[in-house]
């Protein structure tokens, strides 16, 4: 148990977003040998099934969809895991708020308390029609404009860095 904490330590989690990485997680995503669009479409549509299915079910849904269309499964993959163990309840939280606001519908939290003790399939459907109805509405929306803001960022960031990365090799 003690090495779980260790790996789980908030000195850990600061190593992973240290400017050495987020350099080489960065210089990974431009050298990819992908069009800019073609990275941006990758993590977007990560980002929506992400924000859209419950975990346990994003990457049984991302990889044939990710197949069929030509995305870059690491990349949607990577990218869907904006939904955790960390970030669950927020972002589950925040697509029940968006959901009651779209559909009318109230769901009381003690539900979720349930679901959120035994995140499974079978404490999803729980909810019913209502709840499934207001939990993917908000999830949906959210999902769906946190991918069009993710398109547009990764395509920029992507363009912006290949552009110096040029700009820095033929000034050399």
């Amino acid at each position: 148990m003690k090495n779980l904490s260790k790996t789980f330590s908030l000195k850990n989690i600061k190593s992973i977003f240290s400017k050495g990485k987020v350099k080489h997680y960065l210089h990974q995503l431009v050298t990819l040998d992908a069009s800019p669009s073609q990275i941006a479409i990758s993590v977007a549509f990560g980002v929506f099934i992400g924000l859209l299915l419950p975990m346990g079910l994003q990457t049984i849904v991302i990889l044939p969809i990710a197949g069929l269309f030509e995305f870059n499964i690491v990349l949607a993959v990577t990218a869907s895991l904006i939904s955790n163990p960390i970030t669950m309840i927020p972002l589950y939280y925040t697509a029940v708020k968006i959901g009651e606001f779209i559909t009318g519908i109230t769901i009381s939290w003690s539900r979720f308390e349930i679901f959120f003790e035994n995140p499974s399939w079978s404490n999803l459907l729980s909810f019913g029609n209502d709840g499934l109805a207001v939990f993917f509405s908000g999830s949906s929306l959210m999902g769906l404009t946190a991918a069009i803001l993710t398109y547009f960022l990764i395509l920029f960031l992507v363009k912006e860095l290949r552009n110096r990365r040029i700009m820095k090799s033929t000034s050399s």
